[in-house]
């Protein structure tokens, strides 16, 4: 494992939860077509991948068989629907345990589409640039609609004019660079009293800029961002012991599937019906 680019902790559950941008009513071959992808995304990467299944039927064990590169180092976790916040709580689990040398570290999902070959050059400048700590292939549509997170990133990029960007917040698809500053207790706050995006606002950002989303959420009587910077100062002060930058490509590379929150400036529906996965899945 001496020579692994990116080890992947990568999780699975046999349900569509949202209406999704391409085969809404069949998670086995939305599945597929998003492992297809990845692995296409990743090209010439030296990767393991760990398979955390959630109450996952046979036919999907075979499935990822079938569409896992036979180059890349494969596990498997069947689990027994113990949901989404412990089957994340094994991502951490396995990652700290497994990753060595230099390798990325990457949180998937089992719905997210990628672009062909753009997570090998993604992943290889992360792997080079220091001033990273984690980094989203996803630009998720808040960053460009929600009035705290656009003024935030012009407030972080400021004088930037590259190839990335740096963000307050995005989703648990992700990559960490270096695993050893990655904190497993603060991220096992996941649960249901701590989403994701309160998590990501205590390790990106400062007391001071937290207090300030929080009185101009207040003076707009703004509830469910109130909820968000009040959770985010608590874990700031008593549970983030490590800070760290977030970083996301100017150009999208992935996206969620679910149709409410696909990245935008791609077709993603004319990328993924001209790939040979759902083109195969259809016959």
């Amino acid at each position: 494992m001496n020579d692994l680019d990116l080890v992947i902790a990568y999780r699975i559950y046999p349900k569509v939860s949202k209406p999704t941008f391409i085969h809404e009513h069949d998670k086995l071959k939305l599945a597929q077509v998003c492992l297809s992808s990845l692995a296409q995304s990743a090209a010439s990467l030296r990767v393991r991948m760990h398979c955390i299944c959630d109450g996952c039927p046979a036919e999907y064990i075979e499935m990822l068989r079938a569409t896992i590169p036979p180059s890349w180092m494969v596990s498997f976790d069947q689990t027994d629907r113990i949901g989404n916040y412990k089957t994340f709580s094994r991502q951490i689990d396995f990652l700290k345990e497994n990753v060595r040398n230099g390798a990325i570290a990457m949180f998937a999902e089992d719905d997210y589409y990628y672009l062909p070959g753009a997570l090998e050059s993604f992943v290889k400048l992360l792997a080079k640039n220091k001033d990273w700590d984690y980094a989203t292939p996803y630009r998720h549509p808040d960053t460009e609609t929600v009035d705290y997170w656009v003024a935030e990133i012009g407030r972080l990029n400021s004088g930037h004019r590259k190839e990335y960007r740096y963000v307050p917040s995005t989703c648990l698809t992700f990559f960490v660079k270096d695993i050893s500053q990655f904190d497993p207790q603060f991220w096992k706050m996941y649960s249901r009293r701590f989403n994701d995006t309160p998590l990501w606002a205590a390790l990106t950002l400062e007391h001071i800029r937290l207090l300030h989303y929080l009185i101009r959420a207040s003076f707009r009587f703004d509830k469910s961002f109130i909820k968000i910077f009040v959770q985010s100062l608590v874990l700031k002060l008593f549970r983030c012991r490590v800070a760290g930058k977030l970083v996301e490509p100017l150009t999208n590379i992935a996206t969620h599937a679910e149709i409410k929150f696909l990245a935008t400036g791609i077709d993603w529906y004319r990328m993924a019906h001209s790939s040979s996965a759902l083109t195969s899945l259809d016959k």
